[in-house]
């Protein structure tokens, strides 16, 4: 992998190869440790310092994961919902009654937990109170606002308090795949299987349809701060602004880092105005917004990036590709 070695924000000190053997989903990170869910079900342990392990939670597959708290939640296809730290045993923190496939899991800072299975959603708070709601249909994704929980599912979001309220469900037609709340939690935007975002603003009651991409977006990340969103799905980074409250989402995105190939995941620097930018043919673009610098990255066996994260200091990147190929980058 080949990388321009400075920047006037990024020095590259350290880069750790990743050879998973199996095709890699997402990326957490625990610490300092990179964590590469693999496609296999295992896991692969990548510390900063020392050497790549792999571990298997469950005798079965590993098919949902979310990390809060230096903690690993993962589920199952055995009904099982299991919280795992290195160097621990994975601990069992619910069973689904009906054995029924884990296939989506969220995690909170106040060490709330939610998993989907079947067309059911379940609210654990940090006391162990566990709440439940019926969906219209299977769960798409979850995810944690300071209010709610958004559940994504077929034609539309249902949000359900996080203080025993009733839930609601707001309709928009199609699947939605995915679900990310702003930072303040007053918005959010839904992934589609469509090459399209729905934004859904909660003050106002307003939507906003966020078009133009050549396929479905995969991915989307808010640059640190709130101002903008960042999505893939395009020849280029498209990074919708953030305005006023009223309309909090413009109707017209700025495209930086175009690029031969299409965008297949984004990840935005936890601190600074700097985006990083997986394509699919292998290439990684760091782009700062201000001035649209760029360092580029490369991976010589041209898979597609599928996942990027970085860690809560920004001072590393990790890259995970379709083939199980990856790097793991730390920066001064």
């Amino acid at each position: 992998m080949n990388v321009n070695k400075t920047s006037e924000n990024f020095v590259v000190t350290d880069i750790r190869k990743v050879e998973a053997g199996s095709a890699i989903d997402r990326i957490h990170f625990l610490g300092d440790s990179a964590l590469f869910v693999l496609g296999d079900g295992d896991l692969l342990l990548q510390p900063e310092n020392g050497e790549a392990c792999k571990i298997a939670l469950f005798d079965g597959a590993l098919l949902s994961s979310a990390v809060s708290d230096a903690a690993l939640f993962a589920g199952s296809d055995s009904g099982t919902v299991v919280r795992w730290r290195p160097g621990a045993d994975p601990e069992t923190i619910a069973t689904d009654e009906k054995l029924r496939w884990i296939d989506h899991v969220a995690a909170d800072d106040d060490g709330s937990v939610a998993w989907a299975a079947g067309k059911q959603v379940f609210l654990r708070k940090p006391g162990g109170e566990t709440r439940s709601v019926d969906t219209p249909s299977t769960a798409g994704a979850l995810a944690f606002s300071n209010s709610s929980l958004g559940i994504a599912h077929y034609n539309g979001v249902t949000l359900m308090s996080r203080d025993g309220g009733s839930p609601k469900t707001l309709a928009f037609d199609g699947m939605h795949t995915g679900i990310s709340f702003h930072p303040d939690g007053d918005f959010f935007v839904t992934r589609m299987r469509d090459p399209v975002l729905h934004g859904w603003c909660l003050k106002e009651g307003g939507e906003h349809a966020m078009e133009g991409y050549a396929e479905a977006v995969r991915s989307v990340s808010w640059v640190s701060g709130g101002q903008w969103l960042a999505t893939s799905g395009a020849r280029y980074l498209a990074l919708w602004p953030i305005r006023q409250p009223q309309n909090p989402i413009s109707n017209v995105p700025i495209l930086l880092a175009g690029y031969r190939a299409v965008s297949t995941a984004v990840a935005c620097h936890p601190h600074l105005g700097v985006v990083a930018v997986g394509y699919a043919d292998g290439a990684v673009l760091l782009v700062r917004i201000e001035d649209e610098a760029e360092i580029l990255i490369k991976n010589p066996s041209g898979a597609a990036v599928v996942a990027l994260e970085w860690n809560a200091f920004g001072s590393q990147l990790a890259i995970g590709c379709n083939d199980g190929s990856g790097r793991a980058i730390s920066f001064a």
